[in-house]
């Protein structure tokens, strides 16, 4: 076999990765929106604001209830938060030409493999890290209904 085959299938693969760590992040990303909605919702649904005298443990595990509800938040901002979008390859002509065209074609091909490497590894970062932040996200998240669910069961009990 060539090493142009080669090569090719090796590039096919690199990009076929980067699209799929990119649709991981989306994917997470989307996740976590639900997680942050559906959370607020709850909240929202369980919540029932009247003038009954509450327990003293009931106003400590609504008060827990909305530290957490913050907690997801802050945790889905910062996993959200935007991050440095690099693309593979340059957008600089002189570049271009030097690294892709005036070259032989094995060389072009490790030029695009190295950049396909370089955004398929922070890539990769983003989504480790995305999925860290998810994963307080939802801790929060289901600490925050738990709460606010035991806060509502003892008050409507006293």
């Amino acid at each position: 076999m060539s090493v142009d085959a080669n090569g090719k299938r090796v590039h096919d693969t690199l990009v076929e990765n980067l699209k799929e760590v990119s649709e991981m992040i989306k994917r997470t990303g989307d996740r976590m929106t639900v997680v942050l909605g559906a959370t607020v919702t709850g909240f929202g649904l369980i919540v029932k604001l009247d003038d009954s005298k509450s327990t003293g443990w009931a106003v400590v595990l609504l008060v827990c209830s909305m530290i957490f509800l913050i907690a997801t938040f802050v945790s889905a901002i910062i996993g959200l938060f935007p991050k440095r979008g690099e693309q593979p390859g340059s957008t600089d002509v002189d570049v271009l030409w030097a690294d892709f065209v005036a070259v032989s074609p094995e060389c072009a091909l490790a030029n695009s493999m190295n950049d396909l490497c370089k955004v398929l590894r922070q890539r990769r970062e983003i989504n480790i890290k995305m999925n860290w932040w998810f994963q307080i996200t939802l801790i929060s998240a289901t600490l925050t209904l738990i709460a606010v669910a035991v806060s509502e069961a003892i008050s409507s009990m006293g």
